[in-house]
């Protein structure tokens, strides 16, 4: 997110609200995730069809600056092989959201102008290709126009595995434990570096490299949740900050409130290091930052134990009922006063 004044009146999220209810739901036995969570789940005969759709904007998602610096170029590994890479990553990642999915198939939009050759572009196309086909799934089609600004949109087909059910992310139980995958708040920081240059005056090369280069190639940690896929009770990926995807698993479980220990967000050695030199809140950043897609999810007490000793899995909180009926459905304990919970937003 790029922006830094908002050029609206209304936010990203009120918009997926209004459209996700409006949607038209003609034959709605066959819908079994209506629009709303990580992507839509429907039925097809005997079989659950999983669709989901990103795009990243230039201006708004990245930057055509980024890609013509030689220092860019030389230390983060930047070029424009990372845009497709990166869009392959975010659309999967949103799959995976929904449970045992298996991709398969891919349809493209690429918007264009002068300001990126035909090597850019198949660049680009090839990227996206070669990360799908590590998950068997193929390019079937797309579109191609033209703009002032560069667009890159792909929409994803999967299946969900045979006896497999969708996981949602508001489908947990009271007394269920939240779990990350990963470090938080990392793609947030390269986000700033990429910025503002400004961030590299005082620290580590090798940091910086680190940071930048989770935000330009997200991991996608699905073999971490994939072997415990049956103990998990819901499940997203934290694309817009922990602390709104925890607030996106509430919107209709007003039944729960969710407890988070501030201190056990797991967070890197390079984010702290860079938040320590530059005089930032690693904190803030860890709840806040977007654009991390690591998996949050919720496993019951009855198989916490198949995960604590889990390599790159943490457990921060627990889901508790809401007893009081408190509109706060989140408590952060160990908070300091001076963290604030703004969340990713296109718009802003």
């Amino acid at each position: 997110m790029l922006n830094k004044r908002s050029l609206f009146n209304f936010s990203e999220f009120e918009l997926i609200e209004i459209f996700s209810k409006k949607s038209c739901l003609k034959n709605s036995h066959k819908i079994i995730v209506p629009p709303g969570d990580d992507a839509f789940v429907g039925k097809i005969g005997d079989t659950m069809t999983v669709v989901t759709t990103d795009t990243l904007t230039e201006n708004t998602d990245f930057k055509i600056s980024w890609y013509k610096k030689f220092f860019y170029a030389k230390h983060f590994n930047l070029n424009y092989k990372q845009l497709g890479i990166k869009l392959a990553r975010i659309n999967l990642s949103d799959l995976f959201s929904m449970g045992a999915v298996e991709p398969l198939w891919a349809v493209g939009t690429f918007i264009l102008n002068s300001s990126v050759s035909k090597k850019n572009v198949l660049d680009i196309f090839y990227s996206i290709k070669n990360e799908l086909k590590k998950y068997n799934c193929h390019i079937v089609g797309g579109d191609i126009s033209k703009s002032k600004e560069l667009s890159f949109s792909l929409t994803l087909i999967g299946l969900l595995k045979k006896y497999k059910k969708p996981i949602q992310r508001n489908t947990f139980n009271i007394g269920d434990y939240i779990c990350v995958t990963g470090t938080l708040g990392d793609s947030f920081a390269g986000l700033k570096i990429l910025q503002n240059p400004k961030y590299m005056k005082y620290s580590k090369l090798k940091d910086i490299k680190y940071l930048v280069n989770r935000h330009l190639y997200p991991t996608i940690n699905y073999k971490n949740i994939s072997p415990i896929m049956s103990y998990i009770t819901s499940l997203t990926d934290i694309s817009d900050g922990l602390y709104k995807n925890l607030e996106l698993m509430t919107t209709s479980r007003k039944d729960v409130v969710i407890k988070i220990d501030l201190n056990k967000i797991p967070v890197s050695n390079q984010l702290k290091n860079f938040c320590i030199k530059n005089h930032l809140n690693y904190h803030q950043i860890a709840i806040s930052g977007g654009e991390d897609y690591e998996f949050l999810f919720t496993i019951s007490p009855y198989y916490i134990n198949r995960i604590k000793n889990k390599k790159n899995v943490s457990v921060i909180g627990q889901i508790t009922a809401n007893t009081n009926k408190s509109t706060n459905q989140i408590k952060i304990e160990n908070l300091c006063s001076n963290i604030s919970f703004k969340s990713y937003d296109h718009f802003i």
